[in-house]
């Protein structure tokens, strides 16, 4: 009935939406306008037009959902921006900006930590269609993972063709990391998997002081299942997790299964077109959430099976993925993680969560 997963030995680890609107069906298409050489325009630079494009993920597979795409524009030649014209991506990735002054311009597009840049050359007052599909650059940023026994979160990150420095969670090698903030810093993101060991709990409030610090500067985390306390030494107010939040382990009540979750969070939903996600529990005992505190955006909930002390019970909408914006970073928290039964809804809702760090 219990999967043994060294029982109670503390192993840790496991934006405002808007839609795009078309261009209007009496304007023209002309393709191409990205820059390939710097040749000096010699087109009449009065007026303005408008630019259409689709952006992809950094592996070229799916399109991106709500990242912002944006010119700031200087129309003096001065060195001062005197305006900036932008759009998010709708739910096929494509974006619209309008009301562009002609000439030669930066686009700008930013998803989570990731970013790319798109040189235009925009020569008419009707509408460039940009001739390809524009993908976040992987080079954009700089990644660290925490290896853990039961999730590895660095195969959806390969599956994004994405690069990441690893650090074996599994013996010591990742305190290395935890207690040197410089060291954090070098890296925008910082997945912690679950089954990473207990050894930072003997510097438990350094390394939770270390890690609500660095998401503060701007960086990035993501801790999954058993990688609750992790989080929970961070941010110790965001989530009440089942029994006792100063006993490790003792959440860790979940049952085995498939859980159908309410998806809250409407990126999400444009992501999978549902409001509903198929999870799958491959393992028992995974850290249940009870509340999350009003501040936290919840991403999933759902109705969780429970048995603690050999009684079954369940957690009506427990919330079994959370984001917290503190201050200008991010951290997100999932009760499930990538695991060998992956659903399609898992997969889709992990890659989406990497692009939203």
């Amino acid at each position: 009935m219990w999967l043994n997963r060294s029982l109670l030995v503390l192993i840790v680890g496991c934006t405002s939406d808007y839609k795009l609107d078309p261009p209007p069906p009496s304007e023209t298409i002309e393709d191409s306008g990205i820059i390939e050489e710097t040749e000096e325009t010699t087109f009449d630079l009065t007026g303005s037009g408008s630019i259409q494009g689709r952006i992809c993920d950094t592996a070229g597979g799916n399109y991106v959902v709500d990242a912002l795409v944006s010119i700031d524009y200087d129309l003096n030649d001065d060195g001062e921006i005197e305006g900036t014209v932008e759009a998010t991506t709708d739910v096929d990735g494509r974006f619209f900006l309008g009301e562009v002054p002609l000439g030669e311009h930066i686009i700008y597009v930013t998803k989570g930590s990731f970013s790319t840049t798109i040189p235009v050359v925009l020569n008419t007052t009707e509408t460039l269609k940009l001739a390809e599909d524009e993908c976040l650059d992987p080079n954009s940023v700089n990644i660290a993972v925490v290896t853990g026994q039961y999730d590895h979160i660095e195969v959806i990150l390969g599956d994004l063709a994405l690069n990441y420095d690893a650090y074996d969670g599994v013996g010591n090698d990742y305190m290395t990391l935890l207690l040197d903030p410089d060291k954090m810093a070098e890296y925008d993101i910082i997945f912690f998997n679950c089954g990473m060991s207990s050894s930072w709990t003997t510097q438990y409030e350094v390394v939770g002081t270390n890690i609500e610090e660095y998401v503060a500067d701007g960086g990035s985390v993501y801790a999954s299942d058993w990688a609750y306390y992790i989080f929970e030494a961070a941010f110790p107010d965001a989530v009440d997790f089942y029994g006792d939040d100063t006993q490790a382990g003792d959440s860790y009540v979940g049952i085995s299964g498939y859980l159908s979750a309410n998806v809250i969070n409407s990126t999400f939903q444009d992501r999978l077109g549902s409001e509903v996600a198929q999870l799958y529990y491959d393992l028992e005992i995974w850290a249940v959430p009870e509340t999350a505190d009003a501040e936290v955006s919840v991403l999933l909930s759902g109705d969780a099976p429970i048995l603690d002390e050999w009684k079954m019970d369940t957690i009506m909408g427990s919330p079994l993925a959370v984001r917290v914006d503190h201050e200008a970073g991010v951290a997100i928290y999932t009760t499930f993680h990538n695991v060998s039964q992956i659903t399609v809804d898992m997969q889709a809702l992990l890659e989406g969560i990497v692009f939203s760090l």
